[in-house]
């Protein structure tokens, strides 16, 4: 069984780890792709959801 092998558990877990939260990912995309007013109001948007 595969969960037996200790190289592929940390696998998995090194996987898991390395992803970055979604909240950090929404502003990068934010700030790459948009001006700062139009980003700080999609923001405020974003928090009263």
């Amino acid at each position: 069984m595969y969960h037996y092998d200790p190289s592929t558990a940390l696998e998995e877990l090194t996987e898991d780890a390395t992803l970055p939260n979604p909240v950090h990912v929404r502003d990068m995309m934010l700030r790459k792709h948009l001006t700062a007013d139009k980003s700080l109001e999609l923001n405020r948007l974003f928090l009263e959801y």
